[in-house]
This record gives C-alpha cells, sequence and structure tokens, in this order.
C-alpha cells in the first residue's frame, strides 16, 4: 500500500452575499428566465445543470455537477469541464468531494450543496 501525504483544504472565509438557485437535470429554464434571476438583487449565483447548452456562461452563472463520475465517464468529464471553461463558466456546484475536487483542478470556484455533509457552525 502506497501512502500518500493528504492534502490541506483551503478554506476561504467567504461573506453571505445572496442566494444560489440551483437547477438540477431536467429542471425547466431558459436564457431568460436565468437573466430575470440575476436581475434580482437578492440572487447571488445561478448554477446550470452540467450538460446546459449555452453558447457562453456570464458572471455569475455557474453549473452544477453531477453527484458521481465513474472511471469510464471521467475523460468525458474532464472534457465538458475543459469546454464549460472555455465558454466562461468558472462556477460549480458541487455536492461530492471526488467531483469538486476535479473542477477545483480545472480551475473553478466551488459551491458545496448537503451531499458534502458540511455545516455552519
Amino acid at each position: 500500500m502506497v501512502r500518500r501525504p493528504i492534502p490541506k483544504p483551503s478554506l476561504e472565509k467567504t461573506e453571505f452575499k445572496g442566494l444560489a438557485v440551483v437547477f438540477r437535470e431536467g429542471a425547466p429554464f431558459s436564457e431568460k428566465d436565468v437573466k430575470s434571476l440575476l436581475e434580482k438583487e437578492e440572487i447571488y449565483r445561478v448554477f446550470l445543470p452540467f450538460s446546459s447548452d449555452f453558447k457562453s456562461f456570464q458572471e455569475r452563472v455557474g453549473v452544477v455537477l453531477p453527484r458521481i463520475v465513474f472511471d469510464s465517464e471521467k475523460e468525458a468529464f474532464e472534457s465538458r469541464l475543459d469546454t464549460l471553461f472555455e465558454k466562461g463558466c468558472r462556477e460549480a456546484f458541487a455536492e461530492t468531494l471526488g467531483v469538486a475536487m476535479m473542477a477545483k483542478k480545472k480551475g473553478f470556484r466551488l459551491l458545496g450543496g448537503a451531499g458534502l455533509n458540511a455545516t455552519n457552525t
């Protein structure tokens, strides 16, 4: 068994800036819906399904990462992350640590969901 050092997490202290709206796979929405949400002062971020086919991503719009990526899907997942990054997407909503780490390596800023089992104290 090979032992590897466990990397120390880099936690940023952030202030509450507003609400995040998360559209899951299959949720009906349009670019018009996203624009109208971003016009509201209390909405800080809007996260779209990972399979969203937007031509470009504006600031404050990110993607919802899938909860699980199997080894056989890893290459396609990383390719999709690269494509999203090229389109201007910089934010990702993650529910599991594995996909969060892959997105972080690609340069995405992360927002964690309840699936991470982390709470504020």
